[in-house]
């Protein structure tokens, strides 16, 4: 999104994650309590939390809704409201988080992460700089402290009707087709899999891996058929050689943690 002004109502605070199957896991505490929980950083998600959290917290439902993911997927859940979630030094205030019997179970989060996922309806309230090399995140309100250089040319992004973000991107002389950035997926570029038949990938090299895919609630070990895009526009900046995969027609556009995991990302929801 454009550069842009904000007045500063979060001091700066940065933390360290560490880097679990290209998934980012962070600590976080519930309501003031000195003991944290792992959670998995998740933009294609809602904000989850695990039944340990649920009791450990005395936390109370609200009301029984259903959640979406970015792909479509539907669980049935409980709504809670938490006081407080502290994230590095800030404090995210009457957070809103589902939960059922599954959380726990859910792939991307088993025997990774005890709490939950945190999700782009938290994360919109700050603006999340994410170094993949240093293993560190920065939050802030204003883009000013964060010390970005001039140099660096802005993307606009937006925000879907779950509160994921996306932006515009383009594959090759392709129209532009947006794009969810997810980090709870672990891959680098997921399209629908008509688009791995255009013409564009005619002369494209293939590979074939088995890979724990994280994705939305969901993980699975799938063999991907990759291709490579040889041209890769995103605003003013070109990727060459960019993996892509597909794990059906069904699926929507994504960007993953193995594409931005060579650079820093800096996710401007405000």
């Amino acid at each position: 999104r454009p550069l842009s002004k904000s007045n500063s109502t979060m001091p700066v605070s940065t933390l360290s994650f560490d880097y679990v199957n290209r998934l980012i896991r962070i600590e976080a505490g519930i309501n003031s309590e000195e003991a944290s929980f792992d959670f998995i950083l998740d933009t294609g998600a809602p904000t989850f939390v695990t039944n340990d959290v649920v009791e450990q917290n005395n936390l109370w439902a609200t009301e029984q809704q259903t959640a979406m993911d970015v792909n479509g997927n539907e669980q049935s859940v409980w709504r809670y409201n938490i006081q407080s979630l502290k994230i590095g030094g800030q404090s995210f205030k009457r957070v809103k988080a589902l939960s059922n019997t599954g959380v726990s179970d859910m792939a991307v989060l088993k025997n990774r992460a005890n709490g939950g996922l945190i999700g782009a309806d938290l994360m919109k309230n700050a603006i999340w700089k994410i170094n993949y090399g240093c293993r560190e995140i920065t939050l802030s309100t204003s883009l000013d402290s964060l010390n970005i250089h001039d140099s660096i040319k802005p993307v606009k992004l937006y925000l879907d009707e779950t509160g994921s973000p996306w932006i515009q991107a383009q594959i090759g002389d392709l129209p532009k087709l947006d794009f969810i950035v997810d980090l709870g997926y672990n891959g680098s570029v997921l399209l629908p899999e008509h688009l791995l038949a255009k013409p564009v990938f005619n002369d494209s090299l293939t590979q074939q891996e088995m890979l724990k895919l994280s994705t939305g609630f969901y993980s699975e070990d799938v063999q991907l058929t990759y291709k490579f895009i040889k041209t890769f526009k995103w605003g003013p900046h070109v990727w060459e050689d960019v993996k892509a995969s597909s794990s059906g027609n069904n699926t929507k556009a994504l960007l993953g943690n193995a594409f931005f995991e060579n650079h820093v990302l800096v996710l401007d929801f405000i």
